[in-house]
């Protein structure tokens, strides 16, 4: 099932961003909101907070992006332990998405980022949310001569890349495959170096 398959690739997550670093985690939930956070600093263990003063959440609508600085950066992001409920948590509960049967109680909590004063910035409103694409993008340099290989259209790449002052070079995963089996496959492939699909 969805859920099963999810759970496994929430098993997987930590693997495929132990050690690197400036990537984007992009989520688009059932009701069309667009949303994530880019996170410059090296991931290192999993159910500890990434330590990192240049990160941020955005939100695109209408093809532009609104940014949101990190306010607590002590507390930037977090994969989930195994035990953990949470695949990820931004902030202290910025974006917290779940794993397993209780990844449509997703939620967004604002804490730690900072939103200028408006409220319900990612959804619209309070509540869950459930998702409908997940995307885990690695950046590198303006000067990397690699292609882009995302699935967005070119004014959110160019949203992104203006706001992070890096180039979108490298999917490491997309649930948008025809199955979640499919984009499961496909990032364990990825773990271990056989595939560069784009």
């Amino acid at each position: 099932s969805t859920r099963n398959t999810w759970n496994l690739v929430a098993s997987q997550l930590g693997h495929l961003v132990e050690g690197k670093s400036n990537l984007i985690f992009f989520i688009e939930t059932m009701d069309g909101n667009k949303f994530g956070t880019f996170i410059s600093n090296y991931f290192t263990e999993k159910g500890k907070y990434v330590l990192d003063q240049r990160a941020f959440i955005f939100r695109l609508e209408n093809e532009l992006i609104e940014k949101y600085p990190v306010k607590d950066w002590k507390m930037s992001m977090k994969i989930g332990s195994d035990k953990d409920d949470e695949l990820f948590v931004v902030g202290k509960s910025d974006i917290v998405v779940k794993k397993k049967e209780k990844m449509n109680q997703s939620y967004c909590k604002q804490s730690s980022y900072e939103y200028f004063g408006r409220e319900n910035v990612l959804l619209g409103k309070k509540g869950n949310f459930d998702i409908r694409r997940f995307v885990v993008i690695e950046t590198v340099p303006y000067q990397s001569d690699q292609s882009l290989m995302m699935n967005m259209n070119e004014n959110e790449k160019k949203q992104i890349e203006l706001w992070t002052a890096m180039k979108c070079s490298k999917v490491l995963f997309d649930t948008e495959f025809d199955s979640w089996e499919e984009g499961l496959s496909i990032l364990n492939d990825r773990i271990i170096g056989k595939s560069n699909l784009t």
